[in-house]
Parts: structure tokens; sequence; C-alpha cells
């Protein structure tokens, strides 16, 4: 309900009867690791708000029945599987104000075609969480919005993304 301001860790971790779309009430500045972990009985859409800045490692692991993620242009960081294995998910556009994405964010994303970068310039990863250099990835690459649904899915999956 509205006045909520965190959500817990894992606080509906393994809710599978917890169903519908999900809206994230204005005003939730946190939503902690595997809070919704294995809510597979969400469905369609996940629209997370403009006070939320950081999606935390497991989020929303296993949501494999939503269609799609709204994303808060003020969002800067995606942890570590925080979208694994929705597999129903078929896009979604990643904020310019996003800096890094944890490995396996969006593995098992089998329906992922689509990721649009707001800004797909200065990207690259390393193997490490704590890097400071790493491979870059082509801008050109990240504009092909097939590509880039690929390299975040399967492709470049297992490494860490830091923009510039």
């Amino acid at each position: 309900p509205e006045g909520v301001t965190s959500i817990a860790n894992s606080a509906f971790r393994g809710c599978s009867g917890l169903t519908g779309s999900l809206t994230i009430p204005e005003g939730v500045t946190s939503i902690g690791n595997s809070a919704f972990y294995g809510c597979s009985g969400l469905t369609g859409e996940l629209i997370i708000p403009a006070s939320v800045t950081k999606i935390e490692h497991y989020t929303f692991w296993g949501c494999s029945n939503l269609t799609s993620v709204t994303l808060p242009s003020t969002l800067t960081s995606i942890g570590e599987d925080a979208f694994e294995d929705c597999r129903s998910l078929t896009s979604i556009e990643i904020p310019s104000g996003v800096t890094s994405i944890g490995r396996y964010a969006f593995r098992q994303c089998f329906k992922l075609t689509s990721v649009t970068f707001a800004d797909p310039n200065g990207w690259w990863y390393a193997s490490s969480s704590f890097a400071t250099s790493g491979t870059s990835i082509s801008a050109t690459d990240l504009e092909n919005t097939t590509t880039a649904a690929t390299y975040l899915r399967s492709t470049y999956c297992h490494y860490y993304w830091k923009k510039s």
C-alpha cells in the first residue's frame, strides 16, 4: 500500500500464488535481495517507480510469467541475477542512468529479443564486479536491439557490465 518505503529481503520469496501484474508504489525506495524470487504467478507488467534507484541481486529471479518490465529513469544499477529466468520477458529498456548490470541479470530470459539502451555508449564488461576496466562493447552493437538482447541474455551474460 501507499506509505511503504521498503520491501525487505525475501519478503515475497517463493509466493507463487501471488498473481497478476505488479505496480510497486511511488515512495518505495528499496526492494531487497530476492524480494520477489520465484513469484511465478506474477504475470503481465511490472512497473518500478522512480523512487527506486537500484535493483538488488535475485530480486525478480524466476518471475517466469512477467512479460513486460518498466524501469525508472532514476535507476543506476541492476544486480546479479535480478531478472534471471524471467522466461516470458520479451523486451526491456535500460535507462541512461544505469551504470552497472550484474552478471546473469537476464540469463534464461529466452523470449527476450529486444533490449533498448537509452545510452549505448561507454559500456564494457569484466569478470569481477570490482574491475575498473574491461573489454569494450561496441555502441553500434548495443544500438541493435536484437544484438543487445543476445549479449545480455547469453553471449556476455556471465560478466559484470559497467558504463564509463
